[in-house]
């Protein structure tokens, strides 16, 4: 596993962060593209405010797409994103998002 991206956003925002997997996924076995079947996220530490991340796979079946809200101002926290493939594939890549103070 392996931080792929770092963002940053304040407790006010809700942010889709989009991670794009078409360049990692086989495209040579048995003539049908291997695609995104399903996928889910984790994410820490844990806090008051909590960071919430729903995941979601995006219409393209190579995507994955996490709604990102909340969290407490000076945290960084790690979201691991965890995809499943039509091939059998399991890929596992983390984001960190640092929330910063809102603006006054």
């Amino acid at each position: 596993m392996s931080i792929i991206a770092k963002y940053s956003q304040t407790p006010n925002e809700t942010k889709v962060y989009r991670v794009d997997y078409s360049g990692w996924l086989d495209t040579t076995t048995g003539g049908t593209p291997e695609t995104i079947v399903s996928a889910s996220s984790s994410l820490g530490p844990v806090t008051v405010p909590p960071l919430v991340a729903v995941t979601a796979i995006l219409v393209t079946l190579t995507d994955v797409s996490l709604t990102v809200s909340g969290g407490l101002a000076g945290e960084t926290y790690t979201v691991s994103i965890i995809a499943n493939t039509s091939g059998g594939q399991t890929k596992e890549d983390c984001i960190e998002i640092q929330v910063v103070p809102a603006c006054v």
